[in-house]
């Protein structure tokens, strides 16, 4: 007898209580391990590839699609349009960069790209300050009936980590076009790769205008403002390339997977 209980009844309460107590702890673990399961599961791990493009392949004017930039960067965040031209020379790219903002153009800005293992440095000057990142292609594709058009994605990193992984805050992704009207699909292909690589949503991306005349003594003809705006049938584009939202557009379709950019798609920009 234990306090007038039985030893019997007493171990049956213990077991009970004990019982009780693992229900209630698994009852609580529960949905911590499957939020742990699922994070673990569905965590987008960084895939950094290290594509191996000639400097011909960077050659020419680039309009920029969408942009992030760092905490620190020399495209304002109230540019509106970007116009990048890379120049072969050497190794290196020799670079010419125009934007606008609050419908006044600035530019040229000058700076190199200074040839390293894995992409480039990127140094611009900068009233006298100079900017520099790491920076490369990630993916880079042509597109169009006879190859014409080409589209690249470019990621760079301004502070490195001493784990070698870029400091929050201070990474770079850019789509880019040698079109001023490229395709839909290659579109889609260029934001799938940053948000299924670097782990990017493509709407942290601030989205530009292709149709600006800031930077077009630059480009080359068939590139030009007024140029671009004619159709092949000589009749003018009214409609900008502009990247538009549309809400759980799955584009599995498209590449035979069940990847679903959140919340995207990046239209009126061509045919599919």
């Amino acid at each position: 007898m234990i306090n007038g209980t039985s030893l019997s009844t007493a171990l049956s309460l213990t077991d009970a209580s004990c019982w009780l107590n693992r229900h209630r702890m698994v009852s609580r673990l529960a949905p911590i391990l499957l939020n742990l399961f699922l994070a673990s599961t569905f965590a987008c791990v960084v895939k950094l590839s290290n594509i191996s493009l000639s400097a011909e392949q960077y050659s020419g004017a680039w309009f920029r699609i969408a942009h992030l930039g760092p905490l620190v960067d020399y495209l304002p965040v109230n540019a509106t349009a970007a116009l990048l031209k890379l120049t072969p020379n050497g190794e290196n790219l020799d670079m010419v960069e125009y934007y606008e903002s609050n419908g006044t153009c600035y530019g040229p800005i000058f700076g190199s790209w200074l040839k390293q293992v894995n992409g480039y440095v990127k140094r611009v000057n900068i009233g006298g300050s100079i900017f520099e990142m790491a920076v490369r292609a990630i993916f880079h594709d042509y597109s169009g009936d006879d190859n014409e058009e080409m589209n690249m994605v470019l990621y760079g990193c301004r502070i490195v980590e001493r784990n070698g992984e870029c400091k929050e805050g201070e990474r770079m992704a850019s789509l880019l076009s040698n079109s001023r009207h490229p395709q839909t699909l290659a579109l889609f292909k260029s934001a799938k790769h940053l948000e299924d690589n670097i782990c990017i949503d493509i709407l942290q991306l601030k989205t530009l205008n292709t149709y600006s005349s800031c930077g077009d003594e630059t480009v080359d003809e068939d590139q030009k403002l007024i140029n671009a705006q004619i159709d092949s049938e000589g009749e003018l584009i009214e409609s900008e390339c502009k990247v538009l939202n549309f809400p759980k557009t799955n584009i599995s379709k498209f590449f035979g997977s069940s990847t679903v950019i959140s919340e995207i798609t990046l239209s009126a920009c061509g045919v599919l």
